[in-house]
C-alpha cells in the first residue's frame, strides 16, 4: 500500500492500519516538507530552510545531524 500523508490539521502519515502522527520537532517537519515536495531537494535548500540563522560550517553540521537523527528514528 502506499503511505498517505496529511499535512493539514494534525500532521501524520497512514499505512495500512497504523497511524503516526508527526511531532513539533525538525525531523518531522523535514518530513512533511519533503512530502509535500514530493521532489528531490537539495542540501542548500534544507539547510537554508531550517538553519538560515547560522554560518555556512554550522549549518551543514546541522544538517547531517537532523538527517542523521531521522534515519536512526524511523
Amino acid at each position: 500500500m502506499i503511505p498517505s500523508v496529511q499535512l493539514l490539521g494534525v500532521a501524520k502519515v497512514n499505512l495500512d492500519n497504523l497511524e503516526v502522527v508527526f511531532l513539533s520537532d525538525k525531523r518531522f517537519l523535514l518530513l512533511a516538507y519533503l512530502a509535500f515536495k514530493a521532489d528531490w531537494v537539495s542540501r542548500e535548500q534544507l539547510a537554508l530552510l531550517f538553519f538560515e540563522d547560522s554560518d555556512s560550517v554550522t549549518v551543514r553540521k546541522n544538517l547531517r545531524h537532523l538527517l542523521w537523527n531521522l534515519r536512526t528514528s524511523v
